[in-house]
């Protein structure tokens, strides 16, 4: 599940629960830096309260982006996305 939670890697284990180590998961080096300046964009957001619901919608989109080319590198996992700032599952399209 790709979360945007302040204190989280970006990626946690929606069964299994706690936020995986983004490196001992084979993915392209493209994916783990982009999941870490959305993830650098959300913190952003979060510490002024996600005030700005543009902003919000924004890093929602990508974060169903980076959900969906994180399904593309792990064949057969089922991955999904989790709006911090809404506290919910989205789901395209948003």
């Amino acid at each position: 599940m790709v979360d945007g939670m302040a204190s989280g890697t970006g990626v946690r284990d929606a069964v299994a629960g706690g936020y995986l180590t983004l490196t001992t998961l084979p993915l392209t080096p493209s994916l783990l830096a982009d999941i870490e300046q959305w993830r650098s964009h959300y913190r952003k957001a979060h510490h002024v309260g996600f005030i700005d619901n543009q902003v919000v919608t924004l890093l929602d989109a990508d974060g169903l982006e980076l959900a969906e080319r994180l399904a593309s590198e792990l064949p057969g996992t089922k991955v999904g996305y989790f709006s911090d700032a809404r506290a919910k599952v989205i789901q395209h399209p948003i």
